[in-house]
């Protein structure tokens, strides 16, 4: 197998976020400390001892924290028996394997907590991986996690897919230069999935597998719309573009790439200068060039969100007939 998907677990696959919340709130309260849950909840995906320096900050006794680490293994592990996966999870990864996908997980968790998650995952059978806790040095939003996921794939970030639904996780798989995709059901609003990294945002396990024809490493883009300067910046993306190693100054011939041409679009802009490569197929007429100065926004069918942007700084002269 040469792609992979790798997965966040805990909100992402196993319905499991809310009790985090309120367990580490309750280790909290026993401690003295009092969290505001909608705090806790955001924090929700780091390893336990960023997520308690996150929440408590350099003012804290840190001889403690293992105290309150301790504190909320203890109260979530009461529900280890009751932990469900969201909607068709299993079912999705089930997919994915039988589509050629090496399925790995990369999780903050690890020991028993891990063993209750793929307990009720349910999904052992097609797991090839997993980058737990135990495994890195240093949790999300570090690349460590997914970097180690790869690994043990063998399958590089370029054809890779990291599934999560924290800004943690984003971050991760940005950090790590695979295309990341966030889901909802974490209770993480889109705006701050999309501002993290994610490059598709889905309700659900059940809506992602819905559409998995959009997630196999390609956008289908059908418009190519003439774009501005300043309308570029504004995508906060600005792409290079390549067809079999060339870049775009390097290409002979017209202009603009032929129809059908792959290609693949880097998005270098401020907040995703280290996002992985999108794969996308061009729909366009050859003997349409962009006009000079000016780029293309390249956007996805149905979504009219900014995959990215072409933009040629120096274009060639083109030979006229």
């Amino acid at each position: 197998m040469d792609r992979a998907a790798v997965f966040d677990v805990d909100g992402t696959l196993v319905d499991t976020n809310h009790l985090h919340v309120v367990t580490w709130w309750e280790a909290f309260r026993q401690a003295g400390h009092h969290v505001p849950m909608h705090a806790v909840h955001r924090a929700v995906g780091l390893a336990s001892s960023d997520l308690i320096a996150h929440l408590l900050g350099d003012d804290r006794d840190p001889e403690r924290d293992d105290e309150l680490s301790t504190a909320h293994k203890v109260l979530y592990g009461q529900y280890f028996d009751r932990l469900r996966a969201l909607p068709e999870a299993g079912r999705l990864l089930r997919r994915l394997h039988r589509d050629g996908w090496s399925v790995v997980l990369a999780t903050s968790a690890g020991g028993a907590e891990l063993t209750a998650l793929r307990r009720a995952l349910d999904a052992d059978e097609v797991i090839t991986a997993t980058a737990g806790a135990d495994d890195v040095e240093e949790g999300k939003p570090a690349p460590e996690p997914v970097e180690h996921a790869l690994e043990r794939a063998g399958v590089p970030a370029e054809r890779a897919v990291f599934v999560g639904d924290t800004v943690w996780d984003m971050r991760a798989g940005s950090r790590a230069g695979v295309r990341c995709v966030g889901v909802l059901c974490g209770g993480i609003p889109r705006a701050d999935l999309e501002d993290a990294g994610a490059d598709a945002v889905y309700d659900d396990p059940a809506h992602l597998l819905a559409s998995l024809p959009e997630l196999g490493g390609a956008a289908r883009v059908t418009e190519v719309t003439p774009a501005g300067r300043h309308r570029v910046e504004h995508a906060r993306t600005v792409a290079r573009w390549t067809s079999r190693g060339c870049g775009w100054d390097s290409v002979p011939g017209p202009h603009f790439p032929p129809t059908g041409t792959i290609v693949r679009l880097k998005p270098c802009g401020a907040f995703r200068r280290e996002a992985t490569a999108i794969r996308a197929r061009l729909r366009t007429s050859p003997d349409r060039p962009p006009p000079s100065g000016r780029g293309f926004l390249v956007r996805a069918p149905g979504r009219g969100r900014v995959l990215g942007a072409l933009h040629r700084t120096s274009p060639p002269e083109r030979s006229r007939t």
